[in-house]
C-alpha cells in the first residue's frame, strides 16, 4: 500500500511522518504493525486498543520502542466490555499498555475520559489525536 500511495500522490515519505490509526483491534493492527516495520511506521493513534496479555507480551519483548509515538485514549466506561472471547477491562489494558510502551522508550500521550467502547466516542477524539500529531 504504501509504494502505491507514494507513486500517486505527493506524500512525505518518511516513516515519521505516516500515521497509523485504529479503534479497538485496529488500534492493536496498527501498533503491531509498527513494531514490525518501524522502517515504514512510527506513529499510532490508538483508540481504545483491544490490548490482550498476547499483545502485552509481545510489547514486553522489545527492549527499545523509543522510536514510537504514540497517541492512546480509552473510555472510562470500558471496564466491562463483552468481546467475542470474553469480558475485558479495556482501561486496564490500556493502562497496563501504555506504561510498558512508556518503559521501553515510546513517546505516549495516553489519556482516560468518559466514553464507552464505540465509534462515538471515538469519532470526537480524533481531531485531538490529529493535532497532537501536527505538532509534534
Amino acid at each position: 500500500m504504501v509504494p502505491y500511495v507514494e507513486s500517486r500522490y505527493p506524500v512525505r515519505r518518511s516513516p515519521e511522518y505516516r500515521l497509523l490509526a485504529g479503534d479497538s483491534l485496529g488500534a492493536t493492527a496498527s501498533l503491531h504493525t509498527a513494531i514490525s516495520y518501524p522502517e515504514l511506521f512510527r506513529r499510532i493513534m490508538s483508540l481504545s486498543g483491544a490490548y490482550y496479555p498476547e499483545s502485552q507480551r509481545i510489547v514486553a519483548q522489545y527492549a527499545d520502542l523509543s522510536a514510537l509515538q504514540l497517541y492512546m485514549i480509552v473510555g472510562l466506561q470500558e471496564t466491562s466490555f463483552q468481546t467475542d472471547t470474553g469480558v475485558y477491562d479495556f482501561v486496564e489494558l490500556n493502562r497496563t499498555t501504555s506504561r510498558l510502551l512508556k518503559e521501553r522508550g515510546a513517546d505516549v500521550f495516553y489519556e482516560e475520559k468518559d466514553g464507552k467502547h464505540q465509534w462515538g466516542f471515538w469519532q470526537q477524539e480524533i481531531p485531538d489525536a490529529l493535532r497532537y500529531f501536527m505538532a509534534g
